[in-house]
């Protein structure tokens, strides 16, 4: 007898992948359509797309725009449609999260793993997977006060990145930010500023380490 978790992998992840590309497709088209034809509240949301200008701030404002159909105060039909579509394709990508979450659950407790009570910490994997946590975590600090230091010290510069943040680092933005952390264009900002050179290096390194850690997983992974 196939166990719960199983099944919810096997056979429904077909399905779950066509209700993502549906949902992917919906969502495009009411964005599309509130961006062609509303363009105050396009704007107000932060000018989101589908695949660009999605920072965590404009993706909270999207959401709730959507949840709560504030889009049918707009008196669009076809914006209306649109929008009850891509909801339900958010609402149900959710719940099959969620139901993935509580089956893994019960698949670890089926398998006697927890009852067990034995964690195997000394494994490389486990090993190299809590590095690459905390290099995540320190990675995202560091980004965070630099991003913060070029706001407060360099705005020009600043605003030539896009203004990123922590809560709104869009595709675009993120992409100059790498760019500047990779090319002397610090030098150019400030010579003097000797505790934004000292974030950049530390990105940089937490950066590489990161990819080092990463290749070695790929590599573990191919190889068995």
């Amino acid at each position: 007898m196939p166990k719960i978790t199983e099944t919810l992998f096997d056979d429904f992840f077909v399905v779950y992948l066509l209700i993502f590309a549906a949902a992917a497709a919906f969502n495009w088209a009411y964005k599309r359509r509130i961006r062609m034809n509303h363009a105050e509240a396009w704007k107000a949301l932060g000018s989101p797309t589908l695949l660009s200008n999605n920072s965590i701030l404009n993706g909270l404002r999207s959401t709730n725009f959507l949840l709560r159909k504030r889009y049918e105060e707009l008196g669009d039909e076809t914006l209306n449609f649109y929008g009850r579509w891509a909801r339900a394709g958010l609402l149900a990508i959710i719940g099959y999260l969620g139901l993935s979450i509580i089956f893994v659950v019960i698949g670890q407790v089926q398998n006697g793993v927890w009852s067990q009570r034995t964690v195997i910490v000394t494994h490389p994997l486990n090993l190299v997977g809590a590095s690459m946590l905390l290099l995540v975590l320190a990675l995202l600090v560091f980004n965070t006060v630099m991003t913060r230091r070029i706001r407060t010290r360099h705005p020009e510069m600043w605003n030539n990145l896009g203004k990123p943040s922590f809560l709104n680092n869009t595709t675009s933005n993120g992409w100059k930010l790498l760019g500047y952390v990779w090319s002397d264009q610090r030098s150019r900002v400030g010579e003097n500023d000797a505790l934004l050179s000292c974030y950049v290096w530390a990105v940089r390194c937490l950066m590489v380490v990161f990819a080092v850690l990463w290749i070695a997983v790929l590599t573990e992974a191919i190889q068995t």
